[in-house]
């Protein structure tokens, strides 16, 4: 969330990975290329790989080894599912301010 005063994150590393989630959670039906990705996020094109590399290899980002695009993983799914159901009172207050 930006504020207008950013500053440096505490852990750069970490601040990428979360970068990259973010800018594909924000596009959840259009999978992303690695240039999108490296112009959402600002990073270079080697560390926007090795990024997307180890998301790939956890299952948080699948990678469609036809277009060369990339998308919120399956094992994100399960974490959401699994979050939501562990937070009851929180999903009922999501769905009644959704209508």
């Amino acid at each position: 969330m930006a504020t207008g005063q950013e500053q440096a994150p505490a852990s750069p590393p970490t601040a990428r990975v979360v970068d990259v989630v973010e800018a594909l959670v924000a596009r959840p039906t259009m999978p992303m290329t690695l240039t999108d990705l490296v112009q959402a996020t600002g990073m270079s094109r080697a560390t926007a790989y090795a990024v997307l590399s180890t998301l790939v290899d956890r299952g948080w980002v699948q990678r469609n080894d036809v277009d060369k695009s990339y998308a919120i993983g399956s094992y994100l799914a399960v974490l959401g599912r699994e979050l939501a159901a562990s937070r009851p009172t929180e999903q009922l207050a999501h769905d009644a301010a959704a209508k």
